[in-house]
């Protein structure tokens, strides 16, 4: 991957309406913005099935999985092809192509969740910011850090507070050179630049000054996975008064994840369970779901305890459930 080289002037840019090859029924969005005293425009046509999967995915936590998920690879893929083709027929330079594409993004409406969804909060992936025409700050950022990434440029996403931003690698010659203050992070190998999403006119290491003091959370773009519960039942055995745990769960992520279930009937803190019992490890890629039944003997009588199930994701707890107390 590359850090960035921005050392030379914009040059303007010009776009056609453009399709995405794909079969079924598209949404067409049309965006207008300007940059360097020029207006572009660009209309887009999304697969309306797309468009609809990431609609009804549930939402999770984790910001990079908004990035990382595959499903819309070839998307992005195809904006990146469409700006990377103007940007040879008109002789534009990296710095004009990158500086272009983060106006078009800044360029989106600014939309609430609670107004536009109903929540909140409602993380977007980018196929709905595009669609939606806008969202809040983590969805325009979610949107180009999943570009700058998808074209080779480390990218993390920058958290101020109650605020998020892009954060892309530059290289120390830029950062001394640049004709304006380059605010940077710090982070493993790189020192990132801050990338504001949200309003015009935001260059490159510009930080708004509500946010210039704050200590920026840092998310690294690697894929992960997402373990969700769906379903915790129990029954007894009809052979024995053996509890039998029944869980179904499902794969959120943007990663593969080897999932275990874990039962056991605890003995207190800091003590050693009565009895434990694992599942065998099931691969759950993403998107899928799997279901375990696991059996557990009794503990011995007149001890006091609970049933814990403990959900593990590539060997990290993840989840946990627990019942009541009771006297055995």
């Amino acid at each position: 991957m590359k850090p960035l080289l921005l050392l030379l002037p914009i040059i303007a840019l010009l776009f056609m309406a453009t399709t995405l090859p794909c079969r079924g029924q598209e949404i067409t969005r049309k965006y207008h913005w300007v940059y360097d005293n020029r207006t572009y425009d660009m209309d887009l046509q999304i697969p309306k099935g797309l468009y609809d999967y990431f609609k009804k995915k549930p939402r999770v936590e984790d910001y990079t999985i908004y990035v990382t998920d595959p499903q819309d690879d070839g998307l992005i893929n195809f904006l990146i092809s469409l700006f990377k083709k103007y940007a040879r027929e008109n002789k534009l330079n990296e710095y004009d192509l990158f500086n272009t594409m983060v106006a078009w993004v800044q360029s989106l409406p600014y939309t609430s969740d609670s107004v536009t969804t109903g929540f909140d909060e409602y993380p977007r992936y980018p196929v709905e910011t595009l669609v939606d025409n806008g969202g809040d700050c983590e969805d325009t950022s979610i949107l180009l850090a999943s570009i700058l990434k998808a074209m080779g440029y480390p990218t993390v996403l920058l958290a101020p507070t109650k605020h998020m931003a892009v954060g892309v690698a530059v290289r120390q010659e830029f950062v001394k050179n640049a004709p304006w203050p380059i605010h940077v992070t710090p982070f493993e190998m790189y020192q990132y630049a801050y990338l504001e999403t949200t309003g015009d006119g935001w260059k490159i290491g510009m930080v708004p000054p509500q946010y210039k003091n704050d200590r920026f959370l840092v998310f690294s773009l690697v894929p992960r996975a997402a373990i969700k519960v769906l379903s915790v039942q129990s029954r007894i055995h009809p052979e024995g008064q053996i509890p039998v745990v029944d869980v179904t769960l499902e794969n959120l992520g943007s990663s593969p994840s080897v999932v275990t279930v874990r039962l056991a009937f605890d003995a207190g803190p800091g003590k050693v369970p009565y009895a434990t019992k694992d599942s065998k490890a099931l691969a759950v890629p993403p998107g899928n779901r799997g279901t375990f039944t696991l059996s557990l003997p009794q503990p011995p009588t007149g001890v006091r305890t609970r049933l814990l199930i403990q959900i593990l994701s590539d060997n990290r707890k993840v989840d946990e459930w627990a019942s009541g107390w009771q006297n055995i």
